[in-house]
């Protein structure tokens, strides 16, 4: 399976949107971290109010670098307990 590539901007020392959301049905994304960017938590968006219980969000994966710089990061989707994966996404994020 190929990869996808995307690529992402930030500023230093602030939390970098991913285009990923922490997962659903199921699922979860593992990030390969390279030196110098660290996990930050998810936005948090609730759903509106008129969707059903269990609807999706709009919630995204949050990273923080604490240097400029260029970093290529590797997120795979599967369950947590396999291996399989199911999609894999390489994303460059473009830290000033």
């Amino acid at each position: 399976m190929a990869d996808d590539e995307l690529v992402v901007t930030g500023r230093v020392g602030q939390p970098v949107v991913l285009p990923v959301a922490p997962g659903a049905f199921g699922y979860v994304w593992h990030l390969q971290l390279p030196p110098g960017l660290q996990a930050a938590g998810e936005t948090s968006s609730p759903p509106p109010a008129a969707t059903a219980l269990g609807a999706p969000t709009s919630a995204r994966l949050l990273v923080e670098a604490a240097l400029p710089g260029s970093y290529r990061l590797l997120a795979r989707l599967a369950r947590p307990d396999q291996t399989d994966v199911v999609r894999s996404l390489v994303l460059r994020v473009e830290v000033s």
